[in-house]
């Protein structure tokens, strides 16, 4: 690698999460729609990354030119008709609003509104935290709540549309369970779309094979990406780890916490995998695991015999 790809390796994380962050707020000062605000900067910061990607990838062989399933994750990221998911985008937004509105009918008033609003974010990224953290090991320890989250992990390989790849049923729950809690509790739909942002910019980050390097305690006090890729190890019994969305706090706390550093990745994926490689297939596998499972077993009990 030339010096000048290392240094960029180095700025690729703070500068791209910040710059993103700092448009963000400027579009919004701007006065422009804050759902579509949203869903405008997480489109340029997927395409970004994507781009990057090209220029500077972590891993050559994972380029997304390369994916045979890069059609599909857009598919299941755009969602339909913003279903629940574009890159989580769609739906976030979407609570976002509705949240908002359910703040200005009614809820609990615990929410401290008078709080400046950074202080409010940072509150709010406790919550969201703690909340998808449990949710997210619930998907992982639970045979019945697995398939849900299954099409998230089933991958071959990691790069910036892997973060779109969920089911939209997940996209449902996720937002029930994590940003519900905020809209009950009192928190602006401000508060929320943030969260949403900090959320879907990350996401894409520690989902990309965009070369990111980073000192070691970072890695220890944020989900990057290779923390993140480290989660979805296809060996489970070393991915069960980094959990949470925005801090490793609960993973410290919990005991889920695995340094990347100190963890070699080889593969990604999910053993067994009974899920089809066509998207009717895929969005019906929730609902059909039992079947799936079975075929699986079935053919690789005849590839042994053959």
């Amino acid at each position: 690698m030339n010096k000048f790809k290392s240094v960029a390796a180095w700025l690729t994380f703070p500068v791209i999460l910040t710059g993103q962050i700092v448009a963000f707020e400027h579009s919004l000062s701007l006065g422009f729609d804050p759902a579509l605000t949203l869903l405008a900067n997480t489109v340029a910061n997927v395409a970004l990354i994507a781009l990057l990607e090209l220029w500077l990838p972590d891993r050559p062989e994972w380029r997304w030119t390369r994916d045979g399933q890069v059609v599909n994750d857009a598919v299941h990221g755009i969602g339909t008709a913003f279903g629940e998911n574009l890159g989580r985008s769609a739906l976030l937004i979407f609570f976002a609003v509705i949240g908002g509105k359910l703040a200005a009918q009614g809820n609990l008033e615990l929410w401290p509104t008078d709080w400046p609003l950074w202080g409010q974010v940072l509150l709010a990224v406790a919550v969201v935290d703690f909340c998808d953290y449990w949710k997210h090991r619930t998907y992982h320890a639970w045979s019945f709540a697995w398939p849900i989250h299954a099409l998230h992990h089933n991958m071959d390989r990691m790069h910036v549309f892997k973060g779109a790849r969920l089911h939209f049923l997940e996209a449902t729950i996720r937002s029930l369970v994590v940003y519900g809690p905020l809209a009950a509790l009192g928190a602006s739909a401000e508060v929320l779309l943030w969260i949403a942002a900090l959320m879907n910019f990350g996401g894409n980050l520690n989902h990309s094979n965009l070369m990111q390097k980073l000192p070691r305690f970072v890695h220890a006090m944020f989900p990057t990406q290779k923390a993140h890729w480290l989660h979805h190890n296809k060996d489970y019994s070393r991915g069960a780890c980094n959990f949470a969305p925005l801090t490793m706090l609960f993973d410290h706390m919990f005991g889920t916490f695995r340094h990347p550093l100190d963890e070699p990745l080889h593969e990604v994926g999910i053993v067994p995998d009974p899920i089809p490689s066509n998207i009717p297939a895929q969005l019906a596998s929730p609902f059909l695991w039992p079947l799936l499972m079975w075929r699986n077993t079935r053919r690789r009990s005849v590839e042994e015999n053959s």
